[in-house]
């Protein structure tokens, strides 16, 4: 059954939709955003971090694959493989997922530790991929799956101005790859990014009220 706050959030919000991701969170405390390459997350992620929510935090992803032309410098820290794997044995970096790149080759991501009472992560779609070995297996169970979704031209589009350096049959492989259900749908499409980035920072405040009365309550 969808929570009535859920369902609330659709329709206040023209952009946001209900979509086919069960169960729901009885309690959220970190709301996860996916989307194919090029559907708008990082300006959507981005717009949460300008709108600075009190008890909402994006932390830190650190990730293991070389750096790129037009990286994002709070969602592609490149760290040593074996830097990475200290981290995760200490819990500084948690969640942490494995992501396939390039046929056979693959790279581990994570986002610094974070206590807040949300928490926003920018991540791709392998983290809700059962394969890519999460750790904690169950750091996923209190989040909300947001998954960004975009027409494939706009996306094409973006992804070519974004990294221009890809190789081509990994940005074939990239624009070919299926966004997961997701809990929430956003609409990336359209010439106006602020409205992406204000739906998802609609969500991420009405999912902290929910941690707040969730905290609050007797």
């Amino acid at each position: 059954m969808t929570p009535a706050w859920a369902e609330a959030i659709a329709r206040a919000h023209p952009r946001v939709a209900i979509g086919a991701r069960r169960p729901w969170p009885i309690r959220p405390r970190a709301l996860v955003v996916i989307g194919g390459a090029g559907a708008g997350k990082t300006t959507a992620v981005d717009a949460v971090r300008a709108a600075a929510l009190p008890g909402v935090v994006v932390p830190l992803r650190r990730v293991t694959r070389p750096a790129r032309a037009g990286d994002h410098p709070a969602e592609a820290i490149v760290v040593a493989p074996a830097a990475m794997a200290a981290d995760v044995a200490a819990g500084v970096v948690a969640p942490s997922w494995w992501r396939r790149l390039d046929g056979d080759r693959r790279e581990r991501y994570g986002f610094v530790a974070s206590a807040a009472p949300l928490a926003v992560y920018s991540a791709n779609n392998a983290i809700v991929d059962p394969a890519c070995a999460l750790a904690p297996p169950d750091a996923l169970a209190a989040a909300v799956v947001v998954a960004i979704a975009a027409s494939p031209a706009v996306r094409a589009a973006r992804l070519a101005a974004r990294s221009p350096d890809l190789a081509a049959a990994e940005r074939a492989a990239r624009l070919a790859e299926p966004t997961p259900a997701a809990h929430l749908v956003i609409d990336g499409d359209g010439d106006d990014p602020t409205a992406v980035g204000a739906a998802l920072v609609a969500v991420a405040r009405a999912l902290r009220g929910l941690s707040v009365d969730a905290a609050e309550a007797p």
